[in-house]
């Protein structure tokens, strides 16, 4: 009956949500309608099947028809998936619950389901555990709620930052590689952070490796802001994104030295910067964190670092992040010197070779004893 099987597909539901939360990053509400439907076809297609099998050896003939009537419901199975995956709110990616988060669900699913919290003998004793671990749930969440993250993806040597929303602060997506870096990584890695639309995503760089995979960024997650430099840059990608953008008012948004972009403030380039090379106009954008300065440098190259110190001489970071420029070194001597980093990230890439983190820098870097450096 029909009773029976919703009852059925909603235990099945509420039984495996954490788990499919956990290994798929994924919240599937669509999955209980979805199954009233898919279920009684995958009962047609197996009888289908076993009719095939039982007339196979003495009416072939009737073997065929069931064979192609087990074929036509299994392609309803796939049209009515791919249809109801399709709702409106029907199914959302999620970040992997924590294990105070499966301990409390499954604690309250088996209270209520069987009965023992209805039970006068057991009431008090499972409504006490139930507050306890609820208690440890809220303090669990507030703390990673609290909790302050900066993402760092390489991707082939053009780094990507990501920055999850706190507090007034909305999420922030920088840069997002090649569109194989965009696709194979960047995608996926925010559906796992339980990313479903972007607020904010900003192109620090306007080179194809760094930017190339934007048109991905914007079709999967849609972001509310596109924020970029003022310099005027050659790369078709880059182009061909501002092109699309600016024909939606208010999608595409200039910064420069001075303004602000969602809790980050932008130190460079200013309106007036021009250079033929990307590296040289690339944004400096600068947060304070929980008390922490990061200075997030993408692959800015030695005039613009130039340019940043003579603009900002008092500028300190107590952590910087910094990717490699096409032709020079990131952070100079004198840009060290000036910022006075506590640690220092240097967001390079084992393949290719040309990504990499040169021996001479590494020895540069690693005489600097009042710096952690990590590649």
């Amino acid at each position: 009956r029909g009773i029976d099987m919703f009852v059925m597909s909603l235990a099945a539901f509420l039984g495996s949500l954490p788990l499919t939360a956990y290994y798929f990053r994924l919240f599937t509400p669509v999955g209980v309608p979805a199954n009233m439907v898919v279920v009684p076809l995958t009962a047609l297609a197996l009888m289908s099947c076993m009719g095939s099998l039982l007339a196979g050896a003495w009416f072939p003939t009737l073997a065929v028809l069931f064979n192609h009537a087990g074929w036509f419901w299994m392609k309803c199975i796939i049209a009515a998936s791919q249809w109801s995956a399709h709702w409106p709110a029907g199914n959302w990616y999620v970040s992997a619950p924590r294990p105070p988060s499966f301990v409390w669900y499954y604690s309250v699913l088996l209270a209520v389901f069987t009965g023992w919290i209805f039970r006068a003998k057991h009431k008090r004793l499972i409504l006490a555990a139930l507050v306890l671990l609820s208690a440890l749930w809220v303090l669990d969440w507030e703390q990673q709620r609290g909790a302050a993250r900066l993402d760092v993806l390489a991707l082939r040597g053009a780094p990507a930052f990501f920055v999850p929303g706190s507090g007034t602060n909305h999420d922030l997506l920088a840069d997002c590689g090649d569109a194989a870096a965009a696709q194979e990584i960047v995608k996926p890695f925010l559906h796992a952070q339980g990313v479903n639309r972007l607020r904010d995503f900003c192109l620090t760089a306007g080179y194809q490796q760094s930017v190339g995979g934007a048109e991905i960024v914007l079709t999967n997650f849609a972001p509310a802001a596109v924020f970029a430099g003022p310099a005027r840059v050659r790369s078709p990608a880059y182009r061909r994104v501002e092109a699309e953008l600016a024909q939606t008012p208010g999608l595409w948004r200039t910064v420069q030295d001075g303004d602000g972009l969602d809790g980050w403030s932008v130190l460079y380039p200013g309106a007036a910067d021009q250079f033929a090379s990307a590296d040289e106009v690339s944004l400096a954008l600068q947060r304070s964190i929980h008390g922490h300065s990061v200075l997030l440098l993408s692959a800015l190259g030695r005039d613009g670092q130039n340019l940043l110190m003579a603009r900002h001489p008092e500028l300190r970071a107590e952590i910087v992040v910094a990717g490699l420029p096409a032709r020079d070194e990131p952070l100079d001597g004198p840009l060290l010197d000036l910022l006075q980093p506590r640690l220092v990230i240097i967001a390079d890439s084992e393949l290719p070779a040309t990504r990499r983190a040169t021996v001479k820098l590494r020895e540069r870097l690693a005489r600097r004893a009042a710096a952690r450096v990590l590649y």
